[in-house]
């Protein structure tokens, strides 16, 4: 009984007072087990307010307010009455109401669906260890350019400054200093020309 006033109270029946009366006979007459008067004509008198000269074959007013009630139960059960668990239903072909208990998987089926969670976006792939060295080596082997240069410089400088102080002063005449000083500048350009290359080579 239950079952019957929430859903005549619902909204899909508010605006239909002759399925609601058409509901609530064949319900009342069911549950009292008044079978033999759930019957076309009876129902056309009793609930849908016709006159007792009815004629329902040439009337078809229950067959088509039967085919209106099952629309609109659909629809309830679609809508308010989605998490009834005694539902009413009117069989095609009989006006007699049958009532079943909604089994899970309906239930499961109306009950809204959980949210989609988004993936997170995949983090960047870390630099493999080979990847970093390799890296690293060029970082420091370009760091340290300007270090050999500085170092091959003073090795040149100091190579001058070595040559030039073993030389005997009687010795030391303008003709050889003329003649060793030249030397000096050739060999640092062809040492810096040479790391030049190689430290290209490497980048």
């Amino acid at each position: 009984m239950k079952a019957l006033v929430k859903t005549l109270k619902s909204n899909e029946f508010q605006s239909a007072p002759q399925l609601q009366a058409f509901l609530s006979f064949v319900v009342h007459a069911a549950l009292d087990k008044r079978m033999e008067q759930i019957k076309g004509y009876t129902i056309a008198v009793e609930a849908l307010g016709r006159s007792p000269d009815f004629n329902p074959v040439t009337d078809p007013i229950v067959r088509v307010e039967a085919a209106r009630l099952r629309r609109r139960l659909d629809r309830y059960y679609a809508g308010t009455g989605v998490n009834d668990q005694v539902r009413i239903y009117i069989p095609k072909g009989s006006y007699a109401p049958v009532f079943n208990w909604a089994c899970e998987k309906d239930l499961a089926r109306s009950r809204p669906a959980k949210p989609l969670r988004l993936p997170v976006s995949d983090p960047e792939p870390e630099q493999s260890p080979q990847q970093d060295s390799q890296g690293s080596s060029a970082f420091e082997t370009s760091r340290s350019g300007p270090a050999i240069l500085e170092t091959a410089a003073d090795a040149t400088a100091r190579s001058h400054r070595e040559e030039t102080s073993a030389l005997p002063a009687s010795d030391a005449g303008p003709d050889d200093l003329g003649q060793r000083i030249p030397l000096v500048p050739a060999a640092f350009i062809g040492v810096t020309c040479f790391l030049a290359g190689y430290l290209a080579a490497l980048i």
